[in-house]
């Protein structure tokens, strides 16, 4: 995960007001097609394997998995911010080879991998690739605390049943008049009887 300075810093060499079109068709109207992005940085230094024309970048597993779940496109973005550099890779598209999968590996090439006004074409041509009908915004992967406002249900030894002519305003009013704080275990069934888990009272009957 890059640091926020890292974060923004790629941001800003990557998002240009040219490079909006990307998001919109030709008439300029907005697809409401949507991409995730892996960014991956380092302030400087080699990466693995790397030449004068290309470098290797080792995928975890965890983010393997997660990624090629997704119901969205993902491409990978690795940036070294000393020289600004930025290259990116459609994660499905490059893992579809099965070897590449195995070994975690994606093989970056300076030149064809960079992203910038000529990588364009490819960049919409990924996201355009999810597009039909039926594709959600998957949640972020973050831990989360789950607190559960779930009730134990515990039922009564011995059900008690009275027989009344009264209501259920004019039973709880002669409740409240004999106890102050009444159960709240008890209902009133329309055949003129009530039922409680507690103790019957008398003041159910008629």
């Amino acid at each position: 995960m890059p640091d926020e300075e890292s974060f923004f810093t790629v941001c800003r060499l990557v998002v240009a007001p040219e490079s909006y079109s990307c998001c919109a068709g030709a008439s300029g109207e907005v697809k409401a097609q949507w991409i995730s992005a892996q960014l991956k940085t380092k302030k400087q230094g080699n990466f693995p394997e790397e030449t004068d024309e290309s470098f290797s970048f080792i995928c975890e597993q965890k983010d393997l998995d997660y990624w090629l779940g997704s119901n969205l496109p993902v491409i990978l973005v690795v940036a070294r911010l000393s020289d600004e550099l930025i290259l990116w890779k459609s994660v499905h598209r490059w893992f579809a080879d099965l070897e590449w999968r195995r070994t975690r590996k994606v093989v970056f090439d300076k030149r064809k991998d960079a992203l910038n006004d000529a990588a364009l074409p490819a960049f919409a041509a990924t996201v355009a690739s999810f597009a039909t009908p039926g594709r959600i915004v998957p949640s972020t992967r973050s831990a989360e605390t789950l607190n559960s406002n779930l009730l134990r249900v515990c039922f009564p030894e011995r059900m008690h049943v009275a027989q009344t002519t009264l209501d259920y305003s004019e039973i709880r009013g002669s409740l409240v008049e004999s106890y102050g704080s009444p159960p709240v275990d008890w209902i009133v069934h329309g055949n003129g009887s009530t039922v409680s888990g507690t103790s019957p009272c008398p003041h159910f009957a008629t």
